[in-house]
């Protein structure tokens, strides 16, 4: 073989290497459903911004499970990990704090988000104005992961019923099986005995903001206990309301409590409304949770991703 042909021939075995390891699959990401891996934090600035109190629970539960390791450590099993923090400090840097974020790096679906500063103090007016971008950062790359596993495995019947009642596609965990139908209303459950998650779904006449009495009112004729005098409605003094954006999808949650007059049950609520200008209706989506025994943050959240999965057929 001559010098030339020698040397097409391994840059082609060399690019087809390429292409191979560029095809190869990442590896699963790693970590518990809002966990977040913290690298290179040495005043905790950045594990107690993400620390803080998740919103509209009952009880006190941060948004974020933290775990802090030193630059050295970030290596082997902790480069799959699903949420990523890295702070990078370098007295060299002599631009203002600043962040960007790469994306399946090592594992997928990853984040890695990227803080570099010159000193503590940057590392501080940092943390100060930027606290809520990261959080949602994190909250988002969360939501995509619930909504992936979603698609892959849902409750099929279940989604089709709402759809024949409701003409709305939402895709919702596999085991959300039980449900009970009224007129213009569905309740649907894991019914488990522990980590009970729910969603009530139902319409309102009419496009304009509905008054929360409207909702309660709905919920009071649906969503009774053991007797009459016993049935479900919202705090209203609990109420807020967050806009959340997903890739081009912007909605808005309303998140609260819920209680159950005349009997000893509660707890988180989060509610969709969708504005159906086909029927001229309102489409509520009310899913919450009742587990008196366990924490509740990231059973909420994944009712939170089903809310963002509505789509009208």
């Amino acid at each position: 073989m001559s010098r030339l042909r020698w040397v097409v021939a391994l840059a082609a075995m060399l690019l087809l290497t390429a292409c191979r390891q560029q095809e190869r699959p990442l590896p699963a990401a790693s970590a518990n459903p809002y966990e977040v891996l913290v690298v290179g934090d040495a005043d905790s600035l950045v594990s107690h911004m993400l620390s803080v109190p998740m919103p509209a629970l009952p009880q006190r539960e941060p948004m974020f499970d933290v775990r802090q390791v030193e630059p050295a450590r970030f290596k082997g099993k902790l480069l799959l990990a699903r949420n990523v923090v890295v702070v990078r400090q370098n007295r060299k840097w002599l631009g203002k704090p600043s962040l960007h974020i790469e994306r399946d790096r090592h594992a997928r679906p990853q984040l890695i988000v990227y803080v570099d500063v010159g000193s503590a103090d940057d590392l501080k007016q940092f943390v100060a104005t930027n606290q809520q971008r990261v959080r949602q950062l994190l909250v988002t790359n969360e939501y995509l992961s619930a909504i992936l596993q979603l698609q892959r495995k849902h409750s099929v019947r279940s989604g089709r019923l709402i759809d024949s009642m409701f003409h709305h596609t939402v895709l919702l965990p596999a085991d959300m099986t039980y449900h009970k139908v009224s007129k213009d209303f569905l309740w649907v459950s894991n019914n488990a005995a522990q980590g009970m998650q729910n969603l009530c779904v139902y319409t309102l006449s009419g496009m304009d903001d509905q008054p929360s009495e409207r909702m309660d009112s709905v919920l009071r004729a649906n969503m009774k206990g053991e007797t009459d005098r016993m049935y479900m409605r919202t705090v209203a003094r609990s109420m807020t309301q967050e806009n959340v954006r997903i890739g081009r999808q912007s909605c808005q949650l309303q998140r609260g409590l819920w209680e159950m007059v005349g009997d000893a049950m509660g707890g988180p609520l989060v509610r969709r409304i969708v504005k159906d200008s086909v029927a001229g209706k309102s489409l509520v989506l009310d899913a919450f949770v009742y587990a008196p025994e366990m924490d509740k943050r990231n059973k909420m959240r994944e009712m939170e991703a089903v809310l963002l999965t509505v789509k009208r057929k």
